[in-house]
């Protein structure tokens, strides 16, 4: 059983290493929601626009995301890490 948990965490780590690096690559390419959202803001309570994040190096710009949009990102992914763990072939395991 653990070889099968190192198997199932190595997955995990390489697509969320090539999830980070596509979009590191987006940033730098230039693909960023300032061009393809409709809505201006990132934040309209935290004054943070897609074009601010758009100008900055991918490292700047997730620094700058307000503190609840990393919240709802990490909750999120737990989510779909929970969900991952408690069931298994789409049933409570």
């Amino acid at each position: 059983e653990t070889g099968t948990f190192v198997r199932a965490a190595e997955l995990k780590h390489g697509r969320s290493a090539m999830i980070a690096t596509v979009g590191y690559a987006f940033q730098k390419l230039g693909i960023t929601f300032d061009n393809i959202s409709v809505h201006e803001y990132l934040s309209v309570t935290e004054n943070v626009k897609f074009a601010d994040l758009a100008a900055m190096t991918p490292a700047e710009a997730i620094k700058a995301v307000p503190d609840a949009g990393l919240a709802q990102m990490f909750c999120a992914i737990a989510l779909v890490e929970f969900y991952e763990l408690t069931h298994a072939n789409g049933k409570v395991a």
